[in-house]
């Protein structure tokens, strides 16, 4: 076998295999068309985000029991269930009374800043936080949400000391709060990283797995189509319903296929 041969061979099934992408191509192309009109008609990315923000905190048990350990040193009646509310207050301005009544994120269209992208959001409840742990007992429940997961005899403590203004001018007072400001403030950037990465990782997987889903449904059309005047048995409808799964999985990707049997062809 010359190597010429094999060369042909593979120049020729390079190029069919480019017409058989360019169509799934065309296909991912519309696919992305559709889910992208389909998310800024139904606001779906607001709706995304407010519902997983709200599940990433109510799950928490780390919070909740560092909730009920902080009610056991101080004595006070913390309501976790607000921790949403005062997240709602401070990054939108919404009075705290009015958002505690929130369950939807379309509500009176108040939360449009869930609409913003996931690194301009993540700034807003950053700030958010950081305004809780500067006033830890106005905003308790955020405040033991942002800081679960540390010491809680540094949460109580913190909470103690930052009722009365810095004052003191011990140096070892002083040190002692900024110790303890910092530690729960790096713990709480740490935990909002946490939220950010899971979100993100959540929003891209959902999107692809549509992606797929509505690949594969309008190649199954597109295919039953093409044969709706030929005669059809089992194993035709289960090539097809197979031809689309397959085809709905690489479409997304055929663009980029393309591309790497065009430097194929042109190496050989």
């Amino acid at each position: 076998m010359s190597p010429d041969f094999v060369t042909d061979a593979l120049v020729s099934f390079s190029g069919f295999l480019m017409k058989y992408l360019a169509a799934l191509a065309a296909v991912g192309a519309l696919t992305m068309a559709l889910i992208e009109a389909y998310k800024k008609i139904f606001d779906s990315r607001t709706t995304f985000h407010f519902n997983y923000i709200r599940g990433f905190i109510d799950n928490d048990q780390e919070a909740q029991k560092t909730s009920k350990e902080i009610i056991e040193k101080m004595n006070h009646n913390y309501t976790f269930s607000d921790t949403l509310s005062e997240l709602v207050h401070l990054m939108s301005g919404i009075e705290i009374g009015k958002a505690r009544f929130i369950q939807d994120s379309d509500e009176e269209k108040l939360l449009t800043v869930f609409s913003l992208d996931v690194a301009n959001m993540m700034g807003k409840i950053q700030d958010a936080v950081d305004a809780s742990i500067d006033n830890p007992n106005r905003y308790p429940n955020l405040f033991i949400f942002a800081t679960s997961g540390a010491d809680t005899g540094d949460a109580a403590t913190w909470m103690q000391l930052s009722q009365n203004p810095s004052v003191n001018t011990d140096p070892a007072m002083a040190k002692t709060r900024s110790d303890l400001y910092t530690r729960l403030h790096q713990l709480a950037k740490r935990k909002l990283d946490r939220l950010q990465l899971q979100l993100t990782y959540r929003w891209a997987n959902l999107n692809q797995l549509y992606a797929n889903g509505i690949g594969s449904v309008i190649l199954l059309i597109t295919l039953l189509w093409i044969s709706r005047n030929e005669p059809m048995h089992t194993g035709d409808v289960l090539l097809i319903l197979l031809a689309s799964t397959i085809g709905g999985i690489l479409s997304p990707i055929a663009k980029d296929m393309i591309s790497w049997l065009q430097k194929v062809k042109t190496s050989v």
